[in-house]
């Protein structure tokens, strides 16, 4: 990744991990390291100088797991907005600067290149690029990367990250999905994902939307008037000896009983998840009295974004896609 300041190219990296080569302000430096990316920290907790601190903190546990991968046995620190003798009259913005704190923040590995005094030659700086190549490919190869990676901006949540008043009176909009377009198409290839970007919700991800949706189904209950139905939600996902294909059981605003699946996500915005075949049985079990209800921004400010009633008549209408994500690979083991 290359951020020249005099070019303007102030993105914020993406989710995950990469090599990264940055200039200084004054383009007298130019450092290279490994750095986590900033925009899963930023979505979760704001554009804010408490995202830099998130990053840091998290910088610092994920460096620990992984120092036996080292390029090297010593570190610079990175100075991105060094302005001594900056031959530049521009004055740089809050955002831009918030930006550079991100990308010093999250870096680690660190080794800075005077370009002023030329103090290495071309062959070593081609011997360490190969170095740091090397170090990302053992990270990315241990099989506990990609594991701390579905998580790295949880690890620094706290409760005091999560909004006050957390807000219960509002209402979904109907789900209303288009049909999906399934007339051939010519074969485009795919934007290769990273591996951990399919991966279920944490357990605390869950947590906090089943609650939420709890208190907004007990709220919902207790304005209509209705305490002794409100009395009598039943927390399905505490009890861990019985999964019967939904996490809530509530009623609906005619006193019927309706059985609600939760679907959390942290992040705003999410257009696909994960349904066990137990969840889809037990939604061709109730049919219209299964619902799935989908919580985004679990962790901050949960919100119940859309609330799918019977979902597979959705697949039978083809507005829903149901996709097979893990297949079960069945033989008879006759060896003696």
């Amino acid at each position: 990744m290359d951020c020249r300041h005099g070019q303007r190219d102030y993105r914020i990296t993406q989710d995950g991990f990469y090599i990264s080569y940055l200039f200084s302000r004054n383009a007298k430096k130019i450092h290279i390291s490994v750095a986590l990316g900033a925009t899963q920290f930023e979505e979760q907790y704001g554009a804010n100088s408490k995202t830099t601190e998130k990053i840091i903190k998290t910088k610092n546990q994920f460096v620990q797991n992984y120092l036996k991968y080292s390029p090297a046995s010593k570190f610079d620190e990175m100075d991105l907005m060094d302005i001594s003798e900056d031959f530049t009259i521009r004055e740089y913005s809050q955002n831009m600067i918030r930006i550079a704190d991100y990308y010093k923040g999250g870096s680690f590995f660190t080794k800075s290149y005077d370009l002023v005094n030329g103090d290495f030659t071309e062959s070593e700086f081609i011997d360490d690029i190969s170095r740091y190549v090397d170090s990302y490919r053992k990270i990315v190869l241990d099989p506990s990367s990609s594991l701390l990676l579905e998580v790295l901006d949880e690890t620094v949540f706290e409760e005091s990250d999560k909004k006050q008043d957390v807000n219960l009176n509002y209402e979904v909009k109907d789900f209303n999905p288009d049909i999906i377009d399934s007339s051939p198409k010519k074969k485009i290839k795919k934007k290769q994902k990273d591996h951990y970007s399919y991966s279920k919700p944490s357990k605390k991800v869950g947590d906090a939307g089943e609650n939420h949706v709890f208190d907004y189904e007990r709220n919902k209950l207790l304005k209509m008037g209705r305490s002794d139905m409100a009395d009598k939600i039943v927390k399905q996902f505490e009890d861990l000896s019985s999964y019967p294909g939904y996490d809530i059981q509530s009623f609906d605003e005619h006193g019927n009983k309706i059985y609600i699946e939760v679907k959390s996500t942290k992040t705003k915005k999410k257009s696909f998840f994960e349904i066990s075949d137990n969840e889809v049985s037990s939604a061709r079990e109730y049919a219209d009295k299964y619902h799935i209800y989908h919580v985004t921004d679990a962790l901050i400010n949960p919100k119940i974004t859309r609330i799918i009633k019977n979902p597979l008549s959705y697949v039978k209408e083809n507005k829903i896609l149901l996709e097979p994500w893990i297949y079960k690979l069945k033989f008879s083991d006759n060896e003696k």
